[in-house]
């Protein structure tokens, strides 16, 4: 049974890429691309407080936009 590809895309969640690929970038420009920790813990750390710091930004600006 073939679907079209509006049901198809649906389907497979096809189109959600270009999101995440989104916020990497948004993250990317912020904080450089570059990690500089020496150990795999130390780059994961790292990489998680680079995603909890842009997320704490966007969640202050979208508050600041609600309180305007």
């Amino acid at each position: 049974m073939r679907l079209g590809y509006k049901k198809w895309a649906k389907k497979v969640k096809y189109g959600l890429r270009w999101a995440i690929e989104g916020i990497f970038s948004s993250i990317k420009r912020k904080f450089g691309e570059d990690l500089r920790a020496r150990s795999v813990i130390g780059l994961l750390a790292e990489a998680m407080q680079k995603v909890w710091a842009y997320d704490a930004m966007v969640s202050y600006a979208k508050n600041a936009m609600l309180m305007a």
